[in-house]
């Protein structure tokens, strides 16, 4: 049901090649091992998980897909029948946002940054609906109607609770984690990337499981079909592979 679902999926360029996209909070304390604490999502309602690397449609990609149960094609996107409740994984700040439109679509989407400590941010995409605390904090903000090129807004600090209610989707979400202490290597094969900004943060991808503690990981773990994250892999996954 799943396996087409790239096909639609928009290469997004307009990501600045600072993790943090100059909104760092500098009052930070280091990473702990295990930085998240909960889960994201109602794990009863994961379909599976793509991990990160290259795209079907030869996109570079540094953050896994989360597909959920009872997903329906409309047009070229793959729909929940109902929507899921995103949290927050671990305690955060929220620094950065996106608000666009769907190519094509009246629909639209939020893309939301949050800081963790000093080396790492992680990120959902494709979220339908902000939480009311979320969506107080940011007020009215102008969507941006291309969502290709849809940049990433600085904004002032929010702290986020581990577990806090973070908004809702129907869509299949992204989540993703950069960090800093990571040294990636892009693959030859993936050359074409070095001067884009994916490929510039290719050297700080991770996959974000390895960030929960080893119960929760091994959960979602289980979820994993393709892509980077899965177990053994040492270097970038290949979804075509």
């Amino acid at each position: 049901m799943l396996k087409c679902i790239f096909s639609f999926f928009l290469i997004v360029d307009a990501f600045g090649y600072d993790i943090f996209d100059q909104a760092k909070i500098e009052q930070c304390e280091k990473v702990k091992r295990a930085a998240f604490t909960h889960e994201i999502t109602d794990y009863s309602k994961i379909e599976e998980i793509w991990g990160w690397g290259l795209t079907p449609g030869n996109y570079l990609k540094n953050h896994t897909y989360i597909f959920f149960k009872n997903s329906k094609h409309i047009g070229k996107r793959a729909i929940a029948h109902k929507a899921a409740s995103i949290y927050a994984p671990g305690d955060s700040y929220l620094i950065l946002y996106s608000k666009f439109r769907l190519e094509g679509s009246k629909d639209i989407h939020w893309r939301l940054i949050f800081q963790v400590g000093c080396e790492i941010v992680y990120r959902f995409d494709h979220l339908e609906t902000l939480s009311q605390r979320i969506k107080a904090h940011l007020g009215e903000k102008k969507v941006d109607e291309d969502q290709v090129r849809a940049r990433n807004i600085s904004v002032s600090p929010l702290k986020i609770k581990a577990g806090e209610l973070i908004g809702f989707t129907k869509s299949t979400l992204d989540f993703g984690v950069l960090d800093l202490r990571r040294n990636n290597i892009l693959p030859k094969r993936l050359k074409r990337f070095e001067n884009r900004p994916t490929g510039q943060q290719f050297k700080y991808a991770a996959c974000p499981y390895d960030y929960f503690n080893e119960k929760i990981k091994a959960k979602y773990l289980k979820k994993i079909k393709k892509g980077f994250c899965l177990k053994g892999e040492k270097n970038a996954g290949n979804f075509s592979r």
